[in-house]
């Protein structure tokens, strides 16, 4: 048969079942608040009560719940076990006692071995940022050890602050290459061979977000489609544009301060040689195919989108965005290539600088735009479709 015990504390307790013609069964319990069951082995003997009759279930009945119907086999007259609540049994008396528990010091067994469990584990955890900071473990993508920047303070009590966008370079090998294309009647040719030192240049155009900071840390006047002097809210990862010349190397000087190197504008021998893979010379960053979906281009409403966008359309060196988004202003002013008998190169008037790449405005298959295609501005004009990338020497 079965019983429920119910309302009973928390707390130890001791439990003593008597049955009519068999020996009592006497054990302790510790109630924690959840449902426990306990399995009363009765075996035959002198029991105080009379006999009664019992009916046991070797299967779970109809009104059992499921998680409780456990019922065991019983034994060869001297023995019968059941795990099954109360069903239809004799008479039966069992005795519930509370084991009052045992009075403890504050230095128990158990408050002193909690507290050496805490103490190691406090060790333990102590040694293992200890040894993450040493660098004995290290997490994924580490191969490369990137420092960490901290802010300085100049002698004049200035502090430089460490930028919260992250300036990614590629190094470009020195060599030389095929510079140019077309005859010599064409603003970008003729072709001609041209030496070129290595160098470092940035892996995308240079952001709303980083030209933000130097906005705030200069004072410059922002772009004009900027709205209360910073860039619409999620803007921040495209390419900054409405600058000209003499903002580009602002930039470039404020950047230089900031990170203890020498930044500048890229020539337009530079950005050619980039672009076209070096030595290789393609076309294209990506071949001598022009593939729509590599670029930037022929965009409605000429809007540029996020830098990197386009990461099938990067050179091999892996610098992205070198034909769309926006055209991008070099340091080289317009000059006529050796040999070119272009007129309208010769007879501009005023300071015009060249630009590279191409911009979100334009279709570069109708207008043959590719990785040597040059076009010029004016010095201190500023377009919708103009921005610009950083490089430094080796």
């Amino acid at each position: 048969g079965w019983i429920t015990l119910n309302g009973i504390q928390t707390g130890s307790h001791q439990i003593r079942v008597s049955h009519a013609g068999f020996e009592d069964f006497q054990t302790n319990l510790n109630c924690d608040g959840r449902p426990q069951q306990v399995t009363a082995e009765l075996r035959a003997g002198t029991g105080q009560m009379s006999a009664a009759p019992t009916v046991a279930f070797n299967a779970a009945h109809h009104d059992t719940p499921h998680n409780l119907a456990s019922t065991q086999g019983s034994g060869q007259g001297d023995m019968q076990k059941t795990a099954v609540q109360v069903w239809n049994t004799g008479e039966q008396n069992v005795a519930v006692h509370s084991i009052p528990p045992k009075r403890k010091g504050f230095f128990s067994p158990l408050v002193i071995g909690a507290v050496a469990l805490f103490g190691l584990l406090l060790l333990g955890g102590l040694g293992v940022g200890g040894a993450y900071v040493a660098g004995v473990f290290r997490g994924p993508g580490s191969n490369t050890k990137t420092p960490t920047p901290t802010p300085t303070t100049s002698p004049g009590g200035t502090t430089t602050p460490v930028p919260s966008v992250k300036v990614e370079m590629v190094q470009i090998a020195g060599g030389t290459f095929q510079m140019g294309f077309g005859d010599s009647n064409a603003v970008s040719g003729p072709v001609h061979s041209v030496d070129v030192p290595g160098f470092w240049i940035d892996k995308t155009e240079v952001t709303d977000g980083e030209y933000l900071e130097f906005v705030k840390a200069t004072g410059r006047t922002p772009p004009s489609h900027w709205v209360n002097g910073a860039p619409l809210a999620g803007t921040e990862k495209k390419p900054v544009r409405y600058v000209d010349l003499i903002d580009a190397e602002a930039f470039a000087a404020w950047r230089s301060t900031r990170d203890k190197l020498k930044y500048r504008l890229p020539t337009e021998i530079e950005w050619e040689y980039a672009a076209r893979n070096g030595s290789k010379s393609n076309i294209y960053p990506w071949g001598n195919d022009w593939k729509a979906g590599n670029a930037v281009m022929a965009v409605e409403g000429s809007e540029p989108v996020e830098v990197g966008s386009k990461p099938a359309g990067a050179t091999a060196d892996g610098v992205l965005d070198m034909m769309g988004n926006v055209w991008e202003i070099t340091s080289s002013e317009l000059k006529p290539y050796p040999g070119n008998n272009a007129v309208d190169v010769q007879k501009k008037p005023g300071r015009r600088i060249v630009l590279r790449g191409g911009s979100a405005h334009e279709d570069a298959v109708k207008l043959k735009i590719n990785a040597a295609f040059r076009v010029d501005v004016a010095a201190d004009q500023k377009e919708k479709t103009v921005g610009f990338r950083l490089v430094r020497s080796e």
